[in-house]
């Protein structure tokens, strides 16, 4: 083999290898995009469930809150019941004692 055909060889193996290179490096790029686009997505991702979290804490106070009004409510409900048990209760009493007076003065006349 002359020295010529040895140079038109590995000039081309260098062409063919230079090829490879810039499609390689190509790759390489592309992939780096793809990789900061997945780990921008990443980023979104993790802030909108950071913002989920926190509403549903937000919501959780608020149930919460709404379940001790409830409480609080029914509690105040109960004694208003039981007051106004305690009145009707002093009403028929009291009407029965009016009654029982009616019926005396009747009698007494």
């Amino acid at each position: 083999m002359s020295l010529e055909e040895q140079l038109d060889i590995e000039s081309k193996e260098r062409n063919a290898m230079q090829k490879v290179n810039r499609r390689l490096e190509r790759k390489f790029k592309e992939m780096t995009v793809q990789a900061e686009e997945e780990r921008r997505h990443a980023d979104q991702n993790k802030e909108q469930a950071d913002k989920m979290m926190n509403r549903v804490k937000a919501l959780k106070r608020q149930v919460d809150e709404a379940e001790e009004e409830i409480t609080r409510l029914n509690a105040q409900k109960r004694k208003i019941q039981r007051e106004l048990d305690e009145q009707m209760e002093q009403n028929e009493t009291a009407s029965r004692e009016i009654n029982q007076l009616k019926k005396y003065s009747v009698n007494a006349k």
